[in-house]
């Protein structure tokens, strides 16, 4: 009866049985007894293991070191940079440029000033 509503025959219900026998037998976990030896090879590959994670950290550490200053360097030429460009832009600002300018591109003089005129000659 109960074999008719699940839909497995009886010649089938023996063949799962044993299968299910086999594989709980291969499937039992056998416990691993804690020996000395076991222990020391565990703790030499703790210690393995630490010491590879220690110098891949390092190795790590350095190369943003490098990329640390080499940042700096940039930062420390982009600053100089701009303080070349400020001081640029208060001479363009200034009296004196404006004058320099006019002097040289547009050909005004001051009043006690003599315009030589090296063209003609």
């Amino acid at each position: 009866m109960l074999c008719e509503n699940y839909r497995i025959m009886p010649k089938n219900i023996m063949r799962y049985l044993f299968f299910v026998a086999l594989f709980n037998k291969k499937m039992k976990r056998r416990l691993i007894k804690a020996t000395p030896k076991l222990i020391a090879v565990l703790g030499v590959a703790a210690v393995c293991f630490v010491a590879a994670v220690i110098i891949t950290q390092q190795a790590k550490k350095a190369q943003i070191d490098a990329e640390i200053e080499k940042l700096e360097t940039e930062y420390n030429l982009l600053l100089d940079e701009k303080q070349r460009l400020e001081n640029m832009v208060d001479y363009v600002e200034s009296e004196e440029y404006l004058v320099q300018y006019a002097r040289e591109k547009l050909g005004f003089v001051r009043e006690k000033d003599i315009k030589f005129d090296m063209e003609n000659e």
